[in-house]
């Protein structure tokens, strides 16, 4: 994986998040409808909700989305808990990042955002949350963020 790439870090956007018996998240968000899509959803009808279930492997990824890890450290933490069974473990993390990017679930930073105080929370996981920054709507960005390596897919994780 570039280092460049690995040095990124991925912040959790403030969405609804359930919590499935066997641990794995539900991420639940508001559907951005483009203009015609509006259009067809009032005259027919349609589903306004998203509920993306994340399996074990999206979930761990998804929780290490918190603005305090690296893409690095996060493939470093996946490789050790599921060794092979994570292979090739840099670019399925990463076009699983990527994907959740592309749906506006995750940002992407240049660098470690600060942190919240004690108790803080975002993006519906429990610890402390990276400070999200005034005027932003809710999104940080950094001027580190780019669109190099975008990849579409992923199977979880």
């Amino acid at each position: 994986m570039p280092r460049a790439i690995a040095r990124k870090v991925p912040i959790r956007v403030p969405v609804a998040v359930e919590w499935q018996d066997n641990g794995n998240a539900v991420l639940v968000y508001r559907k951005n409808f483009n203009r015609l899509e509006r259009w067809i959803s009032r005259r027919f009808g349609g589903v306004a909700e998203i509920r993306r279930p994340l399996d074990q492997k999206g979930t761990m990824v998804w929780k290490m989305s918190d603005g305090r890890h690296t893409v690095g450290e996060i493939c470093r933490a996946m490789h050790k808990r599921y060794g092979e069974g994570m292979e090739p473990v840099g670019p399925r993390v990463w076009t699983f990042i990527r994907m959740l990017e592309d749906r506006n679930i995750v940002l992407v930073l240049g660098k470690k955002v600060p942190l919240r105080k004690k108790g803080a929370d975002v993006g519906g996981a429990s610890g402390d949350g990276p400070e999200v920054p005034e005027g932003s709507g809710g999104h940080p960005r950094s001027e580190g963020a780019t669109d190099e390596g975008r990849a579409d897919g992923g199977d979880g994780a």
